[in-house]
């Protein structure tokens, strides 16, 4: 079956499906799962076989940057955890379940189908349309009804705008440990219209790409003048499967902090004042249904470009190989 796409009419019946999942509480991200528990029977040490390789700093030939350390580089433990979260996309008993409820002939689902897409589209009853994209783990909202009235309304302050985009998420269910605090995407945004933003977080601790920049987890456009949700999109993650993975040796770790990480050298001086352990989100490209959150030391600080401009800056290094 190359494709499932599914509309209103059969919303009802996947109601349970789009359910924000409660986040798992586990321990300090460097620290080794110990007796952490998972609903699959996966191994404490090494449980996902080989795991995708770390992402390779690029070659830089001619940049001559540097990075300065001006905050204490923590231990670290022999063994970190690895996360692996499955993507929104139906498993095989429940793709059966789906096509049970719809009455689709047997045949056409087999004993053990593959979903390739899921796609679900829906109007609420306040005129709302709501679309779920299970391969991105996407939920997305457009009120074109309120875009295309004219309606007045008080102007807002910005801490009320961000108020109001945490009681919309708050309102639908939305699970908040899944998202950190929330700010105005000033380049986004404009005079009438407001996109705030909420950045990824699993167990507490960030979410970051390869090349600093953070995994949005949330994302509201309200109007400025009487605080209206104009469009919204919530990124959806199931609960993660977790096994340890040795620690790469700490000097090893230092050493790629001190050559500008998984970015490469900067191209500039960089003071580092500010170190944490966050996640790392790796693409597994041998099964593109699964990603994985992988341990690592964020550095923060300051680069100071030749041109003698500043600018902060981020520095990405994984604790696994």
């Amino acid at each position: 079956m190359k494709k499932l796409i599914l509309f209103a009419s059969c919303v009802a019946l996947l109601g349970a499906g789009c359910v924000f999942e409660r986040a798992t509480s586990s321990p300090s991200i460097s620290a080794p799962i110990t007796e952490q528990t998972t609903e699959a029977p996966i191994a404490q040490r090494n449980g996902f076989g080989d795991i995708p390789p770390s992402p390779i700093p690029p070659r830089k030939p001619g940049v001559q940057g540097s990075v300065r350390l001006h905050a204490e580089f923590p231990s670290l433990p022999p063994n970190s955890t690895v996360l692996r979260i499955r993507s929104g996309q139906p498993s095989a008993p429940e793709l059966q379940n789906i096509a049970q409820a719809l009455q689709l002939p047997q045949g056409t689902i087999g004993r053990n189908p593959v979903t390739q897409e899921l796609l679900l589209s829906w109007k609420d009853d306040e005129g709302r349309v709501w679309t779920y994209n299970g391969d991105e783990g996407l939920i997305h909202l457009s009120n074109s009804v309120i875009r295309n009235a004219d309606m007045g309304g008080v102007l807002f302050h910005d801490d009320v705008l961000k108020d109001h985009a945490i009681g919309f998420l708050r309102s639908i269910g939305a699970e908040l440990t899944r998202i950190g605090n929330p700010y105005i995407d000033e380049g986004a945004s404009d005079s009438k219209i407001a996109v705030i933003r909420f950045n990824a977080k699993q167990d507490g601790q960030g979410i970051w790409s390869e090349n600093g920049s953070a995994r949005i987890g949330a994302t509201i456009e309200i109007q400025r003048m009487g605080g209206r949700i104009l469009e919204g999109s919530l990124m959806i993650r199931q609960d993660p499967d977790r096994s340890d993975y040795p620690t790469r040796p700490q000097e090893t770790v230092q050493k790629q902090l001190a050559q500008g990480g998984l970015t490469g050298t900067p191209n500039g001086d960089v003071v580092i004042d500010e170190i944490s352990f966050e996640w790392l989100q790796v693409t597994n490209h041998a099964e593109l249904n699964t990603t994985f959150l992988y341990p690592a030391i964020i550095g923060n600080g300051i680069i100071t470009y030749p041109d003698k401009r500043t600018a902060p800056y981020r520095i990405v290094v994984s604790l696994v190989e």
